[in-house]
């Protein structure tokens, strides 16, 4: 257990771990100036660098001004990815050759490079996403996967594209950067019967499995500012003259989100998601269930008010229509030891 920390001005990381990180809890934590001055090359530099973060739970963390926030490699699985600040930094989040079930809720990514997605089998519910998203295909990098939490291997298979679900997010664009939004997956399938009527017709043995995408589950989220929808999805918001000018701010006190919310977002509400809205991951054969394999549901918001019947998009419940300017994380609260 890591647990308010202050860490920063490090040269490579700020957190890193292969295998010992299983099973632990990393919360409350601000993390920052990690790897600026481009010292060191290599493939463990971010404020958290973690392989094979099996169960692992990354909460409430306050993470700015490095080159890469998080980046999770490998065997992320029963990982969950919750109530975490990102903020100037060159990219906020990379998750890479894993097959899931890993879950990424509640979260504020503002990088105009937000989001690599190198994997499969991820849950992506009530974020702020305003940068771009990479998602990337790996046929040629078999990866571990596990029995259910558990550190027993399974089996072993490529990122195929794909089993990836969006439900609930806001996406918010910006001048210049491409690829805000969902649309990066409009030539997957979107559901699992489309997927298997498809690799059923085409010739070969497991060839067919690398033409095509598995299923894409994305549902009821908000574009704003050119942010751009997957073009299957049946029920979203889209307005791109709309701009909520979101802004992190620090000052003495804490950190602060200024964002303005057209009366359009709080009326779209839709259901609280759970283990059991949930699709199972494909590959691994897995829920999206808690630590221990009890269901989950995600009933609380960054802010940890409760959700009640049905949720409002994005991290925050408390939004209201107009300027809003929220307190996301008291210093003095959240943060008592100091590393550099």
């Amino acid at each position: 257990m890591l647990n308010n920390v202050v860490i920063h001005d490090c040269g490579q990381n700020a957190i890193v771990g292969h295998l010992g990180s299983a099973f632990s809890f990393i919360y409350n934590n601000h993390i920052y100036n990690i790897r600026n001055r481009r010292e060191f090359f290599g493939h463990e530099i971010a404020g958290i660098k973690l392989h094979a973060a099996l169960d692992t739970q990354v909460y409430n963390n306050y993470v700015h001004h490095c080159s890469l926030g998080m980046w999770f490699d490998w065997q992320t699985q029963g990982t969950r990815i919750s109530q975490n600040i990102f903020a100037h930094n060159t990219r906020d989040l990379f998750v890479e050759v894993s097959s899931g079930p890993y879950l990424v809720d509640n979260n504020i990514l503002t990088a105009d490079y937000a989001l690599d997605n190198h994997a499969q089998g991820g849950a992506y519910i009530n974020n702020i996403i305003s940068g771009e998203i990479v998602h990337k295909l790996m046929l040629d990098r078999a990866t571990p996967y596990h029995v259910p939490h558990s550190t027993l291997i399974s089996g072993f298979a490529p990122v195929y594209g794909g089993d990836d679900r969006f439900y609930n997010n806001i996406f918010i664009g910006k001048n210049g950067i491409k690829n805000i939004g969902t649309s990066i997956f409009n030539d997957y399938t979107a559901s699992l019967k489309e997927y298997i009527d498809l690799v059923s017709q085409e010739e070969g043995d497991h060839e067919a499995f690398h033409k095509i995408k598995q299923p894409v589950f994305i549902n009821h989220n908000a574009y704003f500012n050119q942010a751009e929808h997957f073009d299957r999805e049946q029920s979203f918001i889209q307005d791109n003259a709309f701009n909520p000018n979101l802004n992190i701010q620090e000052d003495n006190s804490g950190v602060y989100l200024d964002m303005t919310i057209p009366e359009s977002l709080l009326n779209f509400k839709w259901d609280i998601h759970s283990t059991y809205s949930l699709p199972k991951v494909r590959l691994v054969d897995a829920d999206f269930e808690d630590i221990d394999g009890s269901p989950l549901t995600l009933s609380s918001d960054l802010l940890n008010h409760s959700r009640i019947d049905m949720a409002t998009l994005g991290p925050i419940q408390q939004l209201r229509v107009g300027k809003n300017h929220i307190l996301l994380w008291e210093k003095d609260n959240n943060t008592k030891n100091s590393i550099n």
